[in-house]
């Protein structure tokens, strides 16, 4: 059975190192800042200044309107008597903004942007078509305008950015007024093709009616009013004595059946006529009615902006984002450096090392490392600038009375190096920021390490 051995090395973190690593790099993160800053502040000077502005529509659907509900007489689309089947709904669809099922479509249909592209000047100004009206789906699919839904609501904005300050204002307007005229063209034509079928069934019925009201009249002017009983009785038997009496018997009876069934007819003609008359009313009701509808609330007007209210470039923004990105790059050029800096960095630092600067020089934790190991013998190898570094070990002399202290420094070779570590019981090398090799630092570190040497302190010069 095979040992597996999980290592569950614990990741720490070294905020005192992040610290001096980003106080180090402190001015290039600063200059990154400043420049960037001056740079937003510039650029958005230069930059053309947009204005912008928004309206939101409710646009009422059939389900919201109970105007259905009101009429009484049905009209089906193909023209005959729907007996309530669909009655107006066509018409009333078409004034709830059913006939064209989405009506964010219409908004952006080009029967509504043609009209809006004409009323404000929109032109190409270079090019084979300069001059020219724009096309409509190239204005519907500029940036600059935006028409969507509104999130979980029923409600449209509309939105359009231009440099001219008063020219979002008018084009929206004439969107939502276009969108109307549109609409009410819709309707208008849609109940008036209505109106004109009523019309002329209303005249064909008046005309067929007429014409039954005449036949029934010449019917009753040649005497044709006996009754089938009368017709079946009395005259009856007198036929069965004389054909030719029988003939005229039989003539008179076929004249009073017609006269009772054309009666019926007239009758049911002019039901029919006082239908059409109520139907065609109401048409013409619905005709004026949507001349002047529309199924458009408007819940936030558009507004016309000044001059100083542009909203692109907007300088604070600007400054901000410029701000975040400096940082950010401030942060991956201090990595980079800390990276392939050839010279030491406080990334080479180690839980060893002990920073020393002009204000700070302890070495506290040097004695008690010695007191604790006993040492006797310590090799001290310096890659620090000379006249730092002599100073330095001369004050370690000074601290560690009896304790045999060998030197080699930044003039030495690396053989040399080796040969003072190969030498003592216990290493402490010195480097220095920005001026020692990292490459020579780091061969000194390994030898310490491959010849199996107690590394008791290294000191960094700041």
């Amino acid at each position: 059975m095979e040992n597996r051995v999980e290592n569950n090395e614990e990741i720490v973190i070294d905020f005192g190192k992040i610290y001096r690593i980003l106080s180090s790099r402190i001015l290039w993160i600063l200059g990154f800042i400043v420049i960037s800053l001056i740079f937003s502040y510039v650029y958005t000077g230069f930059m053309p200044k947009k204005y912008s502005t928004d309206a939101k529509i409710f646009i009422n659907k059939a389900e919201d309107t109970n105007l259905i509900e009101i009429n009484t007489f049905a009209i089906s689309d193909s023209g005959g008597i729907a007996g309530g089947d669909s009655g107006l709904s066509p018409i009333i669809a078409g004034l709830s903004g059913g006939v064209l099922a989405n009506d964010l479509e219409i908004l952006k249909s080009p029967l509504v942007m043609e009209r809006v592209i004409r009323e404000n000047g929109f032109k190409y100004n270079a090019g084979p078509k300069k001059g020219e009206y724009i096309n409509a789906n190239s204005f519907i699919n500029d940036k600059n305008l935006d028409i969507n839904t509104v999130k979980n609501t029923k409600s449209i904005r509309i939105a359009f950015k231009s440099t001219n300050p008063t020219e979002p204002y008018r084009v929206v307007s004439s969107i939502i007024n276009s969108y109307k005229g549109v609409y009410e063209s819709i309707n208008s034509k849609k109940a008036s093709k209505d109106k004109e079928f009523l019309e002329k069934s209303y005249i064909s019925a008046q005309k067929t009616l007429n014409e039954k009201i005449a036949r029934l009249k010449e019917l009753k002017s040649k005497g044709a009013t006996y009754t089938t009983g009368d017709i079946g009785g009395t005259f009856g038997l007198l036929g069965m004595y004389n054909k030719r009496l029988g003939e005229d018997l039989s003539q008179v009876a076929q004249g009073s059946v017609e006269v009772k069934k054309m009666e019926s007819d007239v009758d049911q003609e002019f039901d029919k006529i006082k239908i059409l008359k109520k139907k065609l009313e109401w048409i013409t009701l619905v005709e004026n009615m949507s001349k002047n509808v529309s199924n458009i609330t408007v819940l936030k007007e558009p507004e016309l902006k000044e001059s100083y209210e542009n909203v692109e470039p907007n300088l604070n923004f600007n400054l901000s984002l410029a701000f975040v990105i400096s940082i950010i790059i401030g942060l991956f050029m201090v990595i980079a450096l800390e990276i392939f800096s050839r010279k030491l960095t406080y990334s080479n630092m180690d839980d060893k090392t002990v920073v020393i600067t002009s204000n700070n020089k302890d070495i506290s934790n040097l004695k008690t490392n010695v007191l604790i190991n006993g040492v006797k013998n310590l090799s001290v190898v310096s890659l620090a600038a000379n006249n730092r570094a002599k100073k330095f070990v001369e004050s370690l002399k000074e601290e560690l009375q009896g304790v045999n202290i060998s030197f080699t420094d930044e003039k030495s070779s690396l053989d040399g190096h080796i040969k003072n570590i190969m030498s003592a019981e216990s290493i402490v090398y010195i480097g220095q920021l920005g001026y020692t090799e990292r490459k020579l630092f780091n061969q000194v570190r390994n030898v310490c390490k491959d010849l199996g040497k107690k590394v008791i302190n290294n000191f960094l010069f700041a």
